[in-house]
């Protein structure tokens, strides 16, 4: 039979007949017309790697952008009174004081890495931005669901947020909760999509830190699990969400390991066993957080003011979600809504906007995907440069005009460039597909260029500005100032930068945590008559009565209490956002540093 085979083989190739369909073996009679044989291969070229490359290298990129947001001056605002409260136990269980864990999830990974990053500014805030750098990487673990343009979108998008990057660079366990919840989802859809018990260990591990960070966890574990629901209900055809032949003894391993590591994040390794309590205070504290009243607008206006254009690629992608088909898009619709209800419940916790923002990255991730599925008419770059040039150009004459509302040119002259910018679109518009990559693609570019400025500058010089909306009371950078002040003045006096006899009337957790290495500070109700102190800490109204010389310096600590002219408020607000000048009025509280003089 061999030889039948052979000779068929021999017979179709003198007449001349092609029997392969991938490829053509060379004959002998190839051999006397070339010196080497020549393989002719009509396979198509297979492009998976040079576009991998391609991806990889712009992920790269994007991860690199988010690293220089995260560890770029970590140290450029002081630690606000929150954050204090989180990190200052680290330095005391360091130093063997008494302490009270805040988030245990921070604690312990904090007092981990502070040997090696130290008890400053910086230590306290390398958990969250490691963990903020990691949550950017997570939409990668999602391509084959939202595809490589939708999660190279969605981790642009969180590499220059605002409201993000301000979640990851404080001090505390949000970072570590956001980090949680999103690999939880990510997990959770490659689960059910390959069954694959891997991504079991990931959903043990997610909700090990999850619980042990913050209550920002439970916020978005509830209106992501409502999502899901929702979402899989509105999608009849959406597949099981457990397999039926699942092997449910595979729970086993997971369940162990995520028991092993909620109890290393959460006491230490059992060296604290007060994490445990400490567990069950940062659920509590969420339960706490459900109210009704005042503050409820504040997460809005953080999501209007800090995420605008995301959020109006947000609100079509939303009106494109309406009619999907896909179980993904439609939770991550269901998501945004649940989002948007526990925001007004939970009236003025800001760190609710996450809730509403990571959903919505992922749907324009998810719009991206099927809008570049097929890469339209060289014309779409020309309406891309033309719409990024006209929102530069309308982002200047608006702000022209809050800083000076009789300009009223500056508000004609953007008009007038939108017109000109729709009469160019409409010669596209034969070709929409065109015209709607490049009004995608201008939009996400002029978001970079914008989003990257608003999120150093909430990060690393206005975040403790109540004017910002982000916090209520920021603490004021003269405390590192007042704290340098002090060393300076104990090495002159007791030859030692921090051994000066220390009088304090304040008792805040941002001075708790700046005089951390003051060994001989005392916090007291009041100075008694006649003290001789060598450094004394009052607020500004007060005046002790001292024995001996000393000499007064004036520091301003924290800055609350703003006060704003209702006739200009919005013009204020709005001139603020975009010159950082504002009519309105701070009334910063000032302390007095009282040093004797030798």
């Amino acid at each position: 039979m061999l030889g039948n085979e052979i000779g068929e083989m021999v017979s179709r190739e003198q007449n001349g007949s092609e029997s392969w369909d991938d490829e053509r073996v060379p004959t002998i009679a190839d051999d006397h017309n070339h010196l080497e044989p020549e393989i002719v291969s009509t396979r198509p070229i297979d492009t998976r790697y040079s576009l991998l490359s391609v991806s990889d290298g712009l992920f790269g990129l994007i991860l690199l952008m988010a690293a220089v947001l995260l560890f770029a001056q970590m140290d450029a605002l002081p630690l606000s009174s929150a954050e204090s409260l989180q990190a200052l136990p680290t330095y005391q269980f360091s130093n063997g004081d008494r302490f009270t864990i805040g988030s245990p999830a921070y604690f312990t990974l904090t007092a981990l890495l502070s040997p090696f990053f130290g008890h400053g500014d910086v230590g306290a805030r390398i958990v969250p931005a490691l963990f903020g750098l990691l949550t950017v990487g997570l939409p990668w673990l999602l391509r084959r669901q939202i595809g490589t343009i939708g999660a190279l979108v969605a981790a642009l998008l969180l590499a220059v947020s605002p409201t993000i990057n301000a979640l990851n660079h404080s001090a505390g366990g949000q970072s570590i909760a956001l980090f949680a919840a999103l690999l939880l989802f990510v997990a959770w859809i490659n689960w059910r999509d390959s069954v694959d018990s891997r991504w079991l260990f990931a959903l043990a591990a997610s909700v090990a830190l999850g619980i042990s960070s913050a209550p920002l966890f439970y916020s978005l574990l509830l209106v992501g699990t409502i999502g899901l629901i929702i979402g899989r209900v509105f999608v009849p055809n959406a597949e099981p969400i457990v397999s039926s032949t699942y092997d449910y003894a595979n729970f086993r391993a997971p369940l162990i390991v995520g028991v092993v590591l909620f109890m290393g994040v959460s006491t230490m390794g059992l060296v604290v066993p007060s994490g445990l309590g400490a567990v069950a205070n940062v659920f509590g504290d969420w339960l706490a957080q459900f109210r009704l009243g005042a503050g409820w607008e504040l997460p809005l206006v953080a999501l209007v003011r800090y995420e605008t254009i995301p959020l109006l690629l947000g609100l079509i992608a939303i009106g494109g979600a309406l009619w999907a088909k896909d179980a993904i898009t439609k939770s991550l619709l269901f998501w945004i809504a649940a989002g948007l209800v526990l925001t007004l419940m939970q009236a003025g916790t800001i760190a609710n906007v996450a809730t509403i923002t990571l959903p919505l990255f992922f749907l324009v991730g998810s719009l991206a995907e099927r809008v570049f599925e097929r890469l339209a008419a060289r014309g779409m770059w020309v309406i891309a440069v033309a719409t990024f040039v006209w929102g530069v150009i309308a982002l200047v004459n608006f702000g022209r005009f809050i800083k000076n509302p009789a300009n009223i040119a500056a508000p004609f002259i953007a008009i007038t460039l939108l017109l000109v910018l729709i009469f160019s679109v409409g010669y596209f518009l034969p070709h929409l597909p065109t015209t709607i990559q490049a009004f995608l693609l201008g939009g996400l570019a002029l978001w970079v260029y914008i989003g990257w400025g608003m999120a150093w500058t909430l990060t690393h010089r206005t975040g403790n500005d109540p004017r910002e909306i982000w916090v209520t009371e920021g603490v004021d950078s003269d405390i590192k100032l007042m704290r340098e002040t002090l060393q300076e003045a104990s090495f002159q006096l007791v030859n030692s930068n921090s051994e000066i006899a220390l009088l304090t009337t304040v008792d805040h957790p941002a001075l708790r945590w700046y005089l951390r290495d003051f060994e001989n500070v005392e916090f007291v109700a009041g100075i008694p008559v006649g003290s001789s102190a060598d450094g004394i800490i009052t607020l500004a109204s007060e005046m002790p009565s001292l024995s001996g010389n000393y000499a007064m310096a004036t520091f301003d600590f924290t800055q609350a209490n703003f006060v704003a002219s209702e006739e200009e408020k919005i013009i204020n607000i709005l001139r603020y956002w975009f010159f950082e000048q504002s009519n309105s009025v701070l009334q910063p509280e000032r302390i007095n540093v009282w040093l004797k003089i030798p």
